[in-house]
């Protein structure tokens, strides 16, 4: 073997050698990507869920609110209309709970 020979030889085993690693950067920098676009699509998914569930827990708060309200007028009328059953149910109510809180 000659000189030059070796020469080339190892001129081409550096050559490959730096293609290799450029084309292993090129593939990490292309990982990267995939994972940085996966994980960015998580994020807005969750961010929609959550998004999603808030608005749903604030519809369930409406409709507990409105449903509070309407009770709370139909007592009144209750109260307004038939104002001696109501101090009645209310002096009876005191009375059971007065006994079960003595008991303690």
């Amino acid at each position: 073997m000659s000189e030059s020979s070796t020469g080339q030889r190892i001129r081409q085993a550096g050559d490959q050698a730096s293609d290799t690693i450029e084309n292993a950067g090129k593939a990490a920098e292309a990982f990267g990507n995939r994972v940085g676009g996966a994980a960015s699509d998580a994020g807005a998914a969750i961010r929609d869920a959550a998004s999603k569930v808030s608005a749903a827990a604030g519809d369930i708060g409406q409709q507990a609110l409105d449903r509070g309200n309407r009770y709370g007028k139909e007592v009144r009328s209750q109260i307004e209309s038939q104002p001696m059953t109501a101090v009645v149910l209310a002096a009876i109510a005191g009375v059971l709970a007065g006994l079960l809180l003595a008991r303690r």
